[in-house]
Parts: structure tokens; sequence; C-alpha cells
């Protein structure tokens, strides 16, 4: 995962020194997990930046983030694509944010229909991030999407048919329903169903 390329007009919000701390000590964590589920572990700058967008959005990924392991790192690999994206097609992310706030119902469509475009980039990022983790790469990036137990699978999976990105294959969206209980136990056994309530 290459560095965020942010336009200097994009200001990023302030947040509170009790935030940026616990962003500080999340990314020293993540540095000495290098090896185990780490590979490309991001800068400081751009965690940070990935982590004030979580928590700008009231996102409860903000949490998992901080939390690190194989599923906060996945999840850093999302909002950076998804966040990348959104900078390349000139949006800045913290505006995107304000419209799907505002209350007038043009500006939500508007930014739900951006949001439609850039979340399933952060979808392949994210798992093809896990494929790659030790038995993962039997599973489809569908079957990943699907069955995980974060988020809601079925409107993730939706969000990719309608909106999938060129590095998508016919092969990645294919669902074999008798691997649920596989995909499942995999994402036990590395620990996605701890801390999630």
């Amino acid at each position: 995962m290459g560095p965020l390329n942010v336009p200097a007009h994009v200001r990023v919000p302030s947040v509170a020194a009790v935030h940026l701390q616990k962003m500080r000590r999340a990314h020293s964590a993540s540095l000495r997990g290098r090896l185990l589920w780490n590979p490309t572990p991001v800068s400081l700058c751009d965690f940070v930046f990935v982590c004030i967008y979580a928590l700008k959005a009231f996102d409860p990924v903000y949490r998992l983030l901080l939390k690190n392991g194989m599923r906060g790192i996945s999840l850093v690999y999302h909002e950076m694509a998804e966040l990348q994206a959104l900078l390349d097609w000139g949006i800045d992310p913290f505006k995107l944010l304000d419209r799907r706030r505002s209350g007038d119902p043009a500006e939500l469509a508007a930014a739900e229909a951006v949001y439609a475009r850039a979340h399933p980039v952060g979808l392949v990022a994210e798992h093809r991030y896990l494929q790659g983790r030790p038995g993962a790469g039997a599973f489809t990036l569908a079957e990943l999407v699907y069955w995980n137990p974060l988020v809601d699978g079925r409107l993730d999976l939706r969000y990719l048919q309608q909106n999938p990105p060129s590095n998508v294959t016919p092969d990645d969206m294919d669902i074999r329903p008798g691997l649920r209980g596989a995909v499942e136990n995999w994402y036990r056994d590395k620990g996605f169903l701890r801390g999630c309530q």
C-alpha cells in the first residue's frame, strides 16, 4: 500500500489530543506486527489521516483501527484505498462527509453515489489483503466480503456487484455456499469476532 497522495487544498479537521495519542500508540503497535500480519505498514501521517476520517464519519471502524491485528490492518487498507480513490477523483473526503450529513436530500443522494463508487475500491483492497493471509487464499473475494463478520456482507457485496473496480474478475465474484462454514471459521480463528460488539 503506497502513501496517500493528499492535495494541499484538503484540510484535515482537528481532533482532541486524546485521540491523537491513541492513534500514535496504535500506529506504533502496528509496526511491531510487521512480520506477522502487517507486511507493508503505512506511515504515521497516513494512519492518522485514515483514523481522523473514520472518527469524523462516526464510523465504528475507528475503534477497530486502533486495535490493530489482522482485522485492524485490513481496515486500514480498506480506508486508504477508498480515500485515495476519492482524492484521485478530486473529492475532498471530509467535505463528502459534510455532504452526507447535510440533511439536504439532493446533497445526500450525490454523496451516496460517490460513496457507492469509492467503497468497492476499499472492499477490494481490504479483502485482497485478507486473501494473502495464511488459510484464506482458497476463498474468493466475494466469499470473504459476503461472510465478513464485521459488516453487513450482503450490503457490501451489493456495492461490489454494482460498481466493481477494474481489477475484479468474474471468478472473484463467485460464491460457493459450501464454503460458508470454512470462511466463518477462518474469520473466527483470526480473531475477527473478538470485541466486535
